[in-house]
């Protein structure tokens, strides 16, 4: 059975780029990769929206398209690509939403070892999105001395 007819945003805990591959070959609107950000799915189901309203009006409106058209369209694809190119080597769009999103919900401030146990990554990843939101005056760092061992950077949204 298939559905040509349908659009679809995957929603998965797989992570291998077999699965990847053959979500982005099938068409899918969006692969997002749990565990869920709401920031990251609200984003989504606007431009799902946008895009839908668009696809709608033109073919209400034209029996043919030109160029112009379809790059309106299939613009959500290129957005990240842009956004690519205006980051730093080393950090990626998506990942750095995660790790602002989870920084928004820990009001007290959160460790870099629990953003990479919260969004799955290694606290070395998740410390390097960290500084770099901390090098663009998103979030600040302080440090907390524990009772033992070296002391932490506790990192917290700028207000």
């Amino acid at each position: 059975m298939h559905f040509t007819n349908i659009d679809i945003i995957m929603i998965t805990a797989a992570r291998e780029i077999d699965t990847l591959k053959q979500a982005m070959h099938g068409g899918v609107f969006d692969y997002i990769i749990k565990p869920i950000m709401l920031d990251r799915f609200t984003e989504t189901l606007v431009r799902y929206k946008e895009y839908y309203h668009k696809m709608h009006e033109l073919m209400k409106e034209k029996e043919l398209i030109g160029q112009e058209d379809i790059d309106q369209l299939i613009r959500h694809e290129q957005t990240t690509s842009d956004m690519d190119t205006s980051l730093p080597k080393g950090i990626q769009p998506l990942t750095l939403e995660k790790v602002l999103a989870v920084v928004k919900q820990c009001k007290d401030g959160i460790t870099a070892e629990e953003v990479g146990k919260l969004i799955g990554a290694s606290r070395t990843t998740s410390r390097r999105y960290l500084e770099y939101l901390v090098s663009i005056s998103q979030v600040t760092a302080d440090i907390s001395y524990g009772s033992v061992g070296r002391p932490e950077r506790i990192y917290k949204l700028k207000r």
